[in-house]
C-alpha cells in the first residue's frame, strides 16, 4: 500500500463509521497516519454540514497543502473526502481506498466529487483528480447483502450503456460471478466515457442512465432507500417497452433489486426540476435502445412526466 500511495509525508484519513475498524487499523498500522476523521455513515450526511465539520478538523490539525487525504470507504466517503481535498486550501493530494462495490465501480472512478443540498443530489461539487484509487475486492466480504446489491445496480447500468455481453453475464446470482473480472469490465466502460468527456458535457452523461429518476427517489424518501435501489427503479422505468425489459427484471431480481418504491408523480417532478441536466425548459434524457446502444435526447421538461 505504501508504494501505491507514494507519499512519505503527513497523512489524514477521512472515513465514516460504517467502515469496519479492522480495515482502518490495518491501514493505520502500515502508513504514517496522523489522525482519522470519522463522520456518521449514510447519504443523509453527505452535505455541507459534514463538509464544514471536516474542514474545521483539518484546521485544528494544521493540515497543509502537503497533507495527503486518504479517503477510506464507499461512495459517500469518496464524495465527501474528495470534495474536501479538492477545495481545502485550493487542493490537497488525494488517494481513495474504496471498500464497497458501489464505490469501486462508480463513486471512486472519474474524479467527480459533490455533496447534496436539501433539494437535490450532488448539487455542490467539483472535478478533481486523485493521485490513485485503490480497489481490493477482498473488502467486499465485509459488506451486507444489501450493500452488494447497491453496487450491482451500478454495474447493471454500466452494462446497459456499454456492453451487451456484460449485461447477459449478469443474469446470474452474485455468488456465481467472477466479481473481480466484473469490476474491471465496469471500470473500463466508465473510464472510456471519462477519457472522451472528462467534464461531463457530452457522452459521459450516458453514465446517468436511470439516475434522473433514481436521484429524485432518493431525495423523495429522505435516503431511506439506497442509491442503487433507486437507480434500479430508474432503469426499469427507462426500459419500459424495450426488448431487453424482461431480462432486466430477471437480472434485478437475481441481485435483490426488484423492489417496489412508491412515489407521487408531481412531487417527484418537483425534485427533478433541480436536476443538473436541466437547461432552461429542457432536460437531457438518456435512453438505451438495446444493451450497449445508449443515446442522449433533449426534451422539454414538461414532457418528462411521460416517463413516469
Amino acid at each position: 500500500m505504501e508504494r501505491l500511495i507514494g507519499h512519505d509525508g503527513d497523512i489524514l484519513i477521512i472515513t465514516d463509521d460504517g467502515v469496519p475498524k479492522s480495515i482502518l487499523t490495518r491501514i493505520e498500522q502500515r502508513l504514517n497516519v496522523r489522525a482519522s476523521i470519522i463522520f456518521p455513515a449514510g447519504e443523509a450526511n453527505k452535505n455541507m454540514t459534514t463538509f464544514m465539520r471536516i474542514t474545521d478538523r483539518l484546521e485544528a490539525l494544521h493540515a497543509t497543502t502537503g497533507t495527503l487525504i486518504l479517503a477510506v470507504g464507499g461512495g459517500v466517503v469518496s464524495d465527501v473526502a474528495g470534495f474536501v481535498a479538492a477545495t481545502f486550501k485550493r487542493g490537497l493530494p488525494l488517494v481513495i481506498v474504496s471498500t464497497t462495490l458501489l464505490g469501486m465501480v462508480d463513486a471512486a472512478i472519474g474524479g467527480k466529487f459533490a455533496v447534496n443540498t436539501c433539494h437535490s443530489k450532488n448539487t455542490i461539487g467539483t472535478f478533481y483528480t486523485p493521485r490513485s484509487v485503490i480497489i481490493d475486492p477482498d473488502t467486499l466480504s465485509t459488506l451486507p447483502k444489501r450493500q452488494i446489491a447497491n453496487g450491482m445496480a451500478e454495474i447493471i447500468k454500466t452494462a446497459l450503456i456499454g456492453s451487451e455481453t456484460l449485461f447477459h453475464q449478469l443474469n446470474t446470482s452474485y455468488e456465481h460471478l467472477d466479481i473481480s473480472h466484473i469490476i474491471k469490465q465496469a471500470i473500463v466502460i466508465k473510464q472510456f466515457h471519462i477519457d472522451i468527456d472528462p467534464l461531463d458535457k457530452g457522452i459521459r452523461k450516458q453514465l446517468n442512465f436511470g439516475h434522473t429518476i433514481g436521484h429524485a427517489l432518493e431525495m423523495y424518501h429522505g435516503h431511506r432507500y439506497l442509491h442503487g435501489e433507486c437507480v434500479a427503479k430508474g432503469l426499469t422505468v427507462m426500459a419500459s417497452e424495450k426488448d431487453y425489459e424482461t431480462e432486466l427484471h430477471e437480472i434485478l431480481r437475481k441481485h435483490n433489486l426488484e423492489i417496489t418504491i412508491p412515489y407521487d408523480k408531481e412531487s417527484l417532478l418537483e425534485i427533478i426540476r433541480h436536476d443538473k441536466k436541466i437547461q432552461g425548459d429542457t432536460i437531457d434524457v438518456i435512453e438505451v435502445e438495446r444493451p450497449g446502444n445508449p443515446f442522449i435526447k433533449r426534451i422539454y421538461f414538461k414532457d418528462f412526466e411521460n416517463y413516469l
